[in-house]
C-alpha cells in the first residue's frame, strides 16, 4: 500500500499561521465587545432571573394588607390604576432599619372593578431585600421586643407603567445602593409575570407599548455625546426573544398602541408657555424600524399622543422672529401673530387631530387605561388659575373626545 504524503513550504506554513492568528483575534475582540456592551440582562418567563424574587400571596392576606393601604372604593378610578375590568394598587414593604436607597418589596394587587373582588396579589423583591427573620418577630409581624427589627408596610411609591390597551403594565424598582434598575412586565388580568429585566447602566427613560418594553440608557444621563445612548427593546409577547438593541443619539419620549417615539431634544407633555420649538419625531417598532416620522412636535402624552402645530414653519418663523428681536416693536409684534398659531392633539394609533389651541391638557387615567383632560380656563377672584373640563379622552378607543360623565372631573378644575 502507497501512504501518500503531503508535503508544505515554509512561506505557506507562514501564511497559514498568521491566518490563523488574525481569524482568532476577530473572533476573540467579538466575544470581548459582546461581554463589554451588555448592559441589560433579561429573562423570559414568569420568576425567572434578573435578581428577582416574585412569589404569589395569600389573597386573605393581601386584601387585608391592601384595604390598609389603599382607598376601599375602588368604583372610584381615582384611587388605583384602571385597566379594562381591573383595578391595580399595590403596598410596599421595608425593613424598618433599612439603609438609604435599599429596595423595598413591592405588592401589587389585582382586583374586579364589576365586584372589587382580589383576583391575584404577588409580591416582588430584590436580591439585596432584607428581609425580618422570624426570631425578630412575633406570629403577628409585630415587633417581639423593643428595639427589634419589624416590618414597616406603605403606599406604593415605584412607578407603575400601563400599555395603551391596559393588558399589561411594567413596575420599575430601584436598588440605588448596587446602582440596579430592575422591571418586571406583568399580565393586568392575572398578575402572571412576563418577562423581567435588569440595568446596570443610568436609565434615562423607558416607555410601553402593547406589547414591548423600550428602555434607554446612557453613561451620562443624555444619550449623545459621551453619553453612549443605548436602546433596549424587549417583547413582552415573547420572552423567549432576545432584545433589540442598538446606539441611540436621540431620546426616548412617548409610545403608542404598537411604536415608540424618539426626539431630538428631551419632551415633556408640553410647554407651559405654549411657545415651544417644534420638533420631528421618529417613530420606530419593536424591532426598532422606522415607521414615520411626525413634525411640529412641542410635547407627548401617554396613551399615543402627540402636541403640534398645525403649521411647524409658520410657527418656527415667529420663534425666531420672537427670539432674535433687537427692538420691543419686533418682539411685540411677533407675539402679536401668535394668536393665528394653531395646536392639536395628534393620535397615532388613530390618526384623528383634535385642536386644542389656548386649552390645558393633563394625563390622567380612565377606567379602561390612560387618557388626557382637556381644560379651560376661567375667570376666578382668586390668584389661582381655575379650569373648567371640556372633553376627556381614552387610549384604548378610536381616539374621539368624551364629553359624557364630565361631572367625575370636576373636582381637579
Amino acid at each position: 500500500m502507497t501512504v501518500a504524503r503531503l508535503t508544505y513550504s515554509s512561506a505557506f506554513v507562514e501564511r497559514e499561521l498568521r491566518r490563523d492568528a488574525r481569524t482568532l483575534s476577530v473572533v476573540t475582540l467579538a466575544i470581548i465587545s459582546i461581554l463589554t456592551l451588555s448592559t441589560c440582562h433579561f429573562y423570559g418567563g414568569p420568576q425567572q432571573g434578573a435578581g428577582l424574587t416574585v412569589t404569589t400571596l395569600n389573597l386573605s392576606e393581601a386584601d387585608q394588607i391592601d384595604s390598609e393601604q389603599n382607598h376601599p372604593n375602588l368604583t372610584d378610578w381615582k384611587d388605583a390604576i384602571a385597566v379594562n375590568d381591573y383595578y391595580i394598587t399595590g403596598a410596599e414593604q421595608q425593613r424598618s432599619d433599612a439603609k438609604a436607597g435599599e429596595p423595598p418589596a413591592v405588592l401589587l394587587f389585582g382586583r374586579r372593578s364589576s365586584d372589587k373582588g382580589l383576583q391575584w396579589a404577588i409580591r416582588i423583591t430584590t436580591k439585596n431585600f432584607k428581609q425580618v427573620s422570624t426570631s425578630e418577630t412575633d406570629s403577628t409581624g409585630s415587633s417581639s421586643s423593643r428595639g427589634s427589627s419589624y416590618m414597616q408596610t406603605s403606599s406604593l411609591t415605584n412607578p407603575v407603567t400601563v400599555s395603551p390597551d391596559g393588558s399589561i403594565a411594567v413596575l420599575q424598582l430601584e436598588d440605588q445602593r448596587a446602582s440596579i434598575t430592575y422591571f418586571v412586565i406583568i399580565n393586568t388580568s392575572t398578575g402572571s409575570v412576563l418577562r423581567t429585566a435588569h440595568f446596570t447602566r443610568p436609565v434615562i427613560g423607558s416607555e410601553l407599548t402593547d406589547t414591548h418594553l423600550a428602555v434607554e440608557t446612557s453613561d451620562r444621563y443624555f444619550p449623545g455625546g459621551s453619553g453612549r445612548g443605548r436602546l433596549e427593546i424587549l417583547s413582552a409577547t415573547a420572552p423567549e426573544e432576545p432584545a433589540v438593541t442598538y446606539p441611540t443619539e436621540q431620546w426616548l419620549t412617548g409610545a403608542d398602541h404598537h411604536s415608540f417615539y424618539l426626539a431630538p431634544n428631551p419632551m415633556s407633555s408640553g410647554c407651559e408657555s405654549s411657545h415651544c420649538t417644534p420638533m420631528t419625531l421618529t417613530r420606530i417598532d419593536g424591532r426598532g424600524n422606522t415607521v414615520d416620522t411626525i413634525t411640529g412636535a412641542t410635547g407627548t402624552h401617554s396613551g399615543g399622543w402627540i402636541t403640534r402645530y398645525t403649521d411647524p414653519q409658520k410657527a418656527a418663523s415667529l420663534l425666531a422672529r420672537y427670539n432674535n428681536a433687537t427692538t420691543k416693536e419686533e418682539r411685540d409684534a411677533a407675539y402679536s401673530e401668535w394668536g393665528s398659531v394653531r395646536v392639536e392633539l395628534f393620535n397615532t394609533n388613530s390618526g384623528t387631530a383634535t385642536d386644542i389651541t389656548n386649552l390645558d391638557v393633563r394625563s390622567i387615567r380612565t377606567p379602561t387605561g390612560p387618557g388626557l383632560l382637556v381644560r379651560q380656563s376661567i375667570p376666578s377672584e382668586s390668584n389661582t388659575t381655575k379650569y373648567a373640563p371640556l372633553f376627556w379622552l381614552s387610549a384604548n378607543d378610536d381616539g374621539h373626545p368624551h364629553t359624557e360623565n364630565l361631572e367625575q372631573f370636576q373636582e381637579d378644575s
